[in-house]
């Protein structure tokens, strides 16, 4: 009778015995995910743009006058960046908007608008100065400027090309002050870093001429 129970309980045992085998090995087991799951679930661009505060002074070495203005910006890699200039008591002088190398720029006291392909002289609606706006993407970002000499140890600290030259004096985590010279104008450019902040409407780098605005080529 001992040995009956015995044969009973082994009967009894063997399915459970079975069933943790197999749950134990299905889980060593890589489980097939569908490719449509498996694509979906990979990791997408991070819409998230930088932001960065700024005060810029710039003093014209002809006319030997000097403006000072505060900026807002906010960039994207490779090449967008969207910059209001604000003036006495924070009222906004200028937008302007680049993408790749197309260039717009609203004047809302003049009802003037400018656009066209950014060029060496396309910031002089803007900020009074012939400069690239190609460049304050690099600035911005503190990485060397494509197609210019650049010079660091760490960091860039000076770039230069033909007579222009632009050079970190001040670099710091709360800040950088940065220096841009040409023949005819000084700019020096205090920057402090927003960080960065996700965004979800579309299309926030464009810039739209409002309606009664005249419209002009870029210089």
């Amino acid at each position: 009778m001992k040995n009956s129970s015995h044969f009973f309980f082994a009967i009894w045992l063997a399915p459970l015995a079975l069933a943790f085998l197999v749950g134990c090995a299905s889980a060593n087991k890589k489980i097939a995910v569908p490719k449509e799951i498996e694509v979906a679930a990979q990791p997408t661009e991070s819409p998230s743009v930088s932001l960065w505060s700024a005060r810029m002074q710039v003093e014209n070495l002809e006319t030997e006058k000097k403006e000072r203005v505060d900026l807002e910006v906010m960039a994207k890699r490779p090449s967008s960046l969207k910059m209001e200039v604000k003036g006495t008591f924070g009222v906004v002088g200028a937008v302007g908007s680049l993408e790749a190398e197309m260039l717009t720029l609203v004047l809302p006291r003049q009802k003037k608008a400018y656009k066209g392909q950014a060029g060496p002289e396309s910031l002089k609606p803007f900020l009074h100065i012939p400069l690239d706006p190609k460049i304050l993407l690099p600035i911005f970002f503190d990485e060397a400027i494509a197609g210019w000499s650049c010079s660091g140890e760490k960091l860039v600290d000076l770039c230069t090309k033909d007579n222009l030259k632009v050079q970190i004096l001040e670099r710091s985590e709360a800040k950088r002050r940065v220096q841009l010279n040409g023949p005819s104008f000084v700019a020096t450019l205090i920057i402090r870093s927003l960080g960065t902040k996700v965004l979800s409407q579309k299309d926030v780098f464009k810039l739209d001429v409002p309606e009664g605005y005249k419209l002009f080529k870029l210089p």
